[in-house]
């Protein structure tokens, strides 16, 4: 039972973080935050060699993976004048990108005119 109870402060902690975060004006927009946590996985072509599992989190940090390799890329997330920054913890430039959500299971992630297709893992329902 004590798991479940830090579980729980986690989460509140965490959507607390994002929502000061918007207040702030740290991350001005119109979208809320919320819809973007969770574990997304790119819908790949036939074919294709690597695949982006994305997670984010609820208090803004969050996990990039291009599988086939296993190591994932530590970053921070955040929405900034109707763009998800994507920001590795190893000071790597961030990544701005416009998006559009198809429904509420499907994020496309724009960055420099390419699309990619990102599809809500089922248990993140």
């Amino acid at each position: 039972m004590h798991s479940i109870i830090g579980i729980g402060r986690w989460g509140l902690a965490g959507s607390l973080a994002v929502l000061l975060l918007v207040a702030c004006g740290c991350a001005t927009t119109t979208e809320d935050p919320r819809k973007f946590v969770g574990s997304w996985e790119e819908v790949i072509k036939e074919g294709a060699v690597f695949k982006t599992v994305l997670e984010l989190r609820p208090d803004g940090s969050g996990l990039r993976t291009n599988l086939p390799d296993p190591h994932g890329e530590e970053l921070a997330w955040y929405l900034k004048r109707d763009k998800l920054v994507l920001a590795p913890k190893d000071g790597s430039k961030p990544t701005f990108c416009d998006y559009r959500f198809d429904g509420a299971d499907k994020l496309v992630l724009i960055v420099g005119g390419n699309e990619t297709a990102l599809k809500r893992k089922p248990a993140d329902k």
